[in-house]
């Protein structure tokens, strides 16, 4: 992204316009913005899939990264020289209006992709890979619902709301401790 290709142009000028911190600015207090970007980045593992969908979003463009990682004994990934996609069967990233996707098992290293989440129905289809590997997979947007919740905060002035990403994540573990996650 350090190229600055057009779709990352216009992100960063919908978020400086919006007044939308990057999701990287983990000190942020509501009183200054130094970095204006994406406010939404997920991360998927574990054999991800979800339905086929359009994203709304308040830019067009989409950017993702994919690569496979080796879980060690402790539980924690890395990347591993013998570890790569090929390990990892399906999970294909398709667009089905159009009949082609990724092909992830055919594809070494790091994978970046862009597509237009908002216009275009896309889905990651279903995986299947040993307890010891994964396939990570990223997508960092400029969410629709987020721009209108910086919209609402820097209007209303209120800056009790604003939580920072230390209590977003506890919040999603004691969501999942509940669901029995």
């Amino acid at each position: 992204m350090t190229l600055k290709p057009g779709a990352v142009i216009q992100l960063e000028r919908l978020a400086q316009r919006h007044q939308v911190p990057s999701f990287g600015d983990v000190d942020f207090t509501g009183n200054e913005i130094f970095d204006y970007f994406a406010n939404c980045m997920s991360i998927t593992r574990n054999n991800f899939a979800n339905f086929s969908h359009i994203d709304n979003d308040l830019v067009g463009i989409t950017y993702g990264w994919w690569w496979a990682a080796h879980k060690n004994a402790l539980g924690t990934f890395s990347r591993h020289p013998n570890i790569d996609h090929d390990q990892i069967r399906g999970g294909e990233f398709t667009w089905p209006e159009y009949g082609f996707g990724v092909q992830f098992e055919k594809c070494v290293g790091l994978v970046e992709i862009y597509w237009r989440g908002k216009k275009d129905r896309h889905v990651t289809l279903a995986s299947t890979s040993d307890q010891s590997v994964t396939r990570f997979g990223t997508s960092i947007q400029l969410t629709e619902a987020g721009v209108g919740a910086f919209c609402r905060f820097w209007e209303n002035g209120t800056k009790t709301a604003l939580t920072g990403y230390t209590d977003r994540v506890n919040k999603t573990k004691d969501q999942n401790k509940y669901r029995g996650d």
